[in-house]
């Protein structure tokens, strides 16, 4: 594990990782204990680092022993490197919103450059497209909870309306395995998606919907 990239990870990137950027967000005392902060912020670069979906995401911090070195997991509890759904959500939003991401990017390209004495004069570097993947999978969450609940509302209270939707979108968006059909998606896929996502909105709100439901 050490000569791996987790080893890399472990030694010289994880404890350089911005803590002290998103701890404001979070009280001591108040509400359920937040998630080892380091190994929050390891496991949504991993994610962008890999181009995993959020489901492989949470599996590899679960039961992956190259993420576990590299986040430094040491307990056997499952209470120590299991992530939830929401908390992914919440950190990548946190990150995302308050622009800690441009310092975790120079910080996680810095140091290995150091490490192997790289010359980073040559390369383009850049993490707008890191920030931009990772606010991709935020809105792409925002929209097809969005889409989800507006045709449910309108099927409830507007049956006329409903019926004219176009087919497809009510299989994409509500069936049984909608929501979990959008936390499938790869960093590198989110802009597509979220074009798709934005394109089904409008389609659906020029069905000739009433201004209020």
């Amino acid at each position: 594990m050490e000569q791996s990239w987790a080893g890399l990870f472990r030694e010289y990137i994880l404890q350089e990782l911005p803590v002290n950027k998103i701890t404001p967000y979070f009280t001591d005392g108040f509400g359920r204990p937040a998630k080892e902060l380091y190994m929050a912020l390891g496991v949504i670069i991993l994610q962008q680092a890999h181009d995993i979906t959020d489901p492989e995401t949470l599996r590899q911090s679960a039961f992956s022993e190259q993420w576990r070195y590299a986040l430094d997991i040491t307990s056997v509890s499952d209470d120590a490197s299991y992530i939830s759904p929401k908390t992914l959500w919440n950190m990548r939003k946190i990150v995302t919103d308050n622009k800690p991401d441009s310092t975790i990017f120079n910080q996680t390209t810095d140091t290995p450059a150091k490490v192997f004495n790289s010359d980073m004069s040559k390369q383009r570097l850049d993490s707008a497209h890191i920030r931009s993947s990772m606010r991709g999978l935020g809105r792409i969450r925002i929209f097809a909870v969005t889409i989800r609940k507006f045709p449910v509302n309108m099927k409830r209270h507007h049956k006329r309306v409903f019926k004219t939707i176009d087919e497809r979108f009510i299989d994409r968006y509500l069936t049984k395995d909608a929501s979990s059909c959008f936390s499938m998606v790869k960093p590198s896929e989110s802009a597509k998606i979220l074009d798709m996502a934005s394109s089904d909105l409008f389609a659906i709100l020029s069905c000739g919907m009433p201004t209020r439901l």
